[in-house]
């Protein structure tokens, strides 16, 4: 699948529309408060990451980014909205849980057209939130300063020819998470 920077800026912007209204959807289904991800867990959300966003000819890839230890990353913040953090983590959970009811394998054992299927079965029973925060953390990896891990050789910079603004983050400015602080 070939995506143009045009057509990407302009879905993003659309689907960020619903990342930034996140619902309360399983903050009653999960204590956990410390979401730091399985290895399962990890392997899924990298297959669930590389199905939104598609190697493509010029767009770097999911692992290229890091954009699955970023969004670790994020989980694991403390100071971020727990609320997000539990639609994300939850959500990982549940589309599992609709992978075995439906395919009888985990989503990691998924060939991507059956991985295309449920994700858009789950969309649109329940995971639209979901899917739009997951994607809106793979933009977050694309374009982040690539010292906070994401954004591996400025290769989301270079995607779109970004001129990174000046003065970038340094370890003297750098925003550290609470989990890290401590």
């Amino acid at each position: 699948m070939n995506i143009n920077r045009r057509t990407f800026l302009s879905s993003s912007l659309l689907l960020s529309v619903y990342a930034i209204k996140p619902k309360r959807l399983y903050a009653k289904q999960n204590n956990n408060s410390s979401f730091v991800l399985s290895k399962n867990q990890f392997a899924i959300l990298n297959k669930i990451q590389n199905q939104l966003f598609p190697k493509g000819d010029d767009n770097p890839s999911i692992d290229e980014i890091n954009a699955t230890e970023y969004m670790q990353k994020v989980l694991i913040d403390e100071l971020y909205d727990k609320d997000i953090r539990l639609i994300i983590f939850n959500g990982i959970d549940k589309l599992e849980r609709q992978s075995i009811a439906k395919y009888h394998k985990s989503i990691s054992k998924l060939k991507d057209e059956n991985m295309e299927l449920l994700l858009k079965e789950a969309k649109e029973e329940w995971a639209e939130p979901f899917l739009a925060m997951v994607l809106l953390f793979i933009f977050e990896a694309l374009f982040s300063d690539p010292i906070y891990g994401s954004n591996t050789n400025e290769r989301g910079w270079k995607w779109i020819n970004h001129q990174q603004g000046q003065p970038q983050p340094n370890n003297n400015n750098l925003y550290k998470p609470l989990a890290q602080k401590k």
